[in-house]
């Protein structure tokens, strides 16, 4: 929330800058228009789109894929580490934050709700007449012609004495007919909401100024004679302001309308300007969107080990046409197999456990003797017999090297449309990052779900995190001599990875 925040007003910041550089000083008032209420709302929204950016796996990520095979492909029995739960620190501060902002917008609100109230009353209280489409609010205090949504503000003397200039009803009726007030209504609300972005402040100011050059240059179009509507312009400038919320014919910034009514903008510095614009909000979009990274899928070719073939020639023929899973062909395995009988009791055995998963901690207690009989016959057979089993044996993989997250990185997982997260394998809420940094963990794991995963529809990615604690622990914990293991599906490996070593196989007799 926090990094979102940020984003948000240093895109405002950015947007409203250019505006001040390019755009103010030049007779294109209805694009200036767009360009004001545009920026706001792409301000609003670029920080929650997301866009995924490919980046090629690195070596490192490769062997950690590969000794890592995730539960989706294998459950693996015995040898896993128990969970670890995680208790989140309480951060108070954040609590103190969220009160701070939901008093002070109230009061806003409030405030926002108080103005619209008084302009009710004051429409209910007093005279009114229609004129043009509009509606004339004839008030009894000294005030200066102001308009708000269909209605025109004017002091009730003043009228019906004729002091009110056609060229002032003009003006006003400008207003109204460009529906200027949805423009005011919407940015006192979002700078009711969000009062902690100071930028908003300029933009309502750049607002309300540039309505009065559109509604300065309607009347222009009508009257053409520039120097008697500015004498106009001045006279009214003693006049009293009317409410804040509304659009008034003496707006502050008098002289700066007297300028722009002698300015002309040629259609070529126009182009520029605009060009300019929109290259700022391509550029603004890439810096300020969220981005994650999708590794691709690097294909690792086998090395050819000439000399190690040439001293034991009985691999190559031990080569099958077959794909073997890579732990196959690195656990105790003979070249002549084991018989049709043995195969049919390991089958037998094997029979009673097509239900798998259940419980872990059961089943390692109930199994152990049919376990210990079956890895018997496993560790006898082919690699072509064993890569035909669906419960076998594998040896654990060696233990993970420490790979610390980056900042950049952790932040990005606070976006749980886009990351589920695992700390200690436990699964958490995004919001739980809050109460970390980068530096405490020691271990991550990026896995991208395929499209048929149950969370998919959640989030495209998991993230399994691995504290400095349960690191230590996990480093510290003897490895068991083999892992039985549970194949759902075919797991195939068509290219093998020669970085890739495991313990030497410990020797036990048969």
């Amino acid at each position: 929330m926090i990094n979102y925040l940020i984003s948000f007003t240093l895109c405002s910041a950015l947007l409203y800058a250019v505006y001040a550089l390019l755009l103010q000083n030049k007779v294109i008032y209805g694009f200036n228009r767009f360009y004001l209420l545009f920026s706001i709302c792409f301000s609003l929204v670029v920080p929650l789109v997301t866009v995924e950016q490919a980046v090629p796996a690195a070596q490192n990520m490769i062997k950690e894929q590969v000794a890592n095979f995730k539960d989706d492909m294998l459950t693996v029995i015995e040898g896993t580490s128990p969970q670890t739960e995680v208790k989140p620190k309480t951060n108070y501060g954040i609590y103190a934050c969220v009160c701070i902002y939901i008093l002070i917008a109230t009061c806003l609100l409030v405030k926002f709700a108080v103005n619209m109230l008084k302009l009710t009353r004051l429409i209910k209280a007093n005279e009114r007449i229609a004129y043009n489409k509009s509606t004339l609010v004839l008030i009894n205090d000294s005030i200066a012609p102001h308009s708000f949504l269909n209605y025109i503000f004017l002091n009730k003397d003043d009228y019906y004495s004729g002091r009110i200039s056609n060229d002032i009803l003009k003006h006003e009726q400008a207003h109204i007919s460009q529906r200027h007030s949805i423009d005011i209504l919407w940015i006192e609300l979002l700078q009711a909401i969000s009062w902690f972005n100071p930028v908003l402040i300029l933009y309502r100011r750049a607002i309300r100024l540039n309505h009065e050059f559109l509604a300065d240059a309607a009347v222009l179009r009508q009257k053409g004679d520039v120097k008697a509507y500015q004498h106009l312009l001045l006279h009214q400038f003693s006049q009293t302001n009317g409410l804040a919320i509304a659009s008034s014919f003496n707006y502050s910034n008098t002289k700066k309308r007297l300028i722009m009514m002698t300015m002309n903008t040629s259609k070529g510095a126009s182009v520029i300007a605009r060009g300019t614009a929109f290259a700022v909000l391509t550029g603004a979009f890439m810096l300020f969107c969220q981005k994650t990274q999708a590794f691709q899928q690097v294909e690792v070719q086998p090395v050819k080990q000439k000399s190690e073939t040439r001293k034991h020639p009985e691999k190559q023929e031990n080569k099958s046409t077959k794909p073997i899973h890579l732990r196959f062909s690195k656990y105790h395995h003979t070249k002549e197999g084991v018989s049709e009988e043995l195969l049919n009791e390991y089958a037998a055995i094997a029979s009673k456990y097509k239900s798998l998963p259940i419980d872990r901690n059961k089943l390692s207690a109930t199994i152990s003797d049919d376990k210990a009989r079956m890895e018997k016959i496993f560790r006898q057979m082919s690699i072509e017999q064993q890569y035909a089993q669906k419960i076998g044996f594998m040896f654990p993989s060696p233990k993970i090297g420490k790979k610390a997250p980056t900042s950049a990185q952790f932040s990005s997982w606070k976006n749980s449309k886009m990351y589920g997260v695992w700390i200690n394998d436990r699964h958490v809420n995004n919001s739980v990052l809050d109460d970390y940094k980068a530096a405490d963990f020691n271990l991550v794991f990026v896995s991208r779900l395929m499209p048929n995963a149950i969370n998919y529809k959640n989030y495209k990615y998991q993230v399994d995190l691995m504290t400095v604690d349960a690191y230590q622990e996990y480093l510290n914990k003897p490895q068991p001599e083999y892992l039985m293991y549970y194949s759902y599906r075919p797991v195939t490996i068509p290219s093998l990875n020669p970085a890739v070593t495991f313990p030497k196989p410990r020797k036990s007799q048969l």
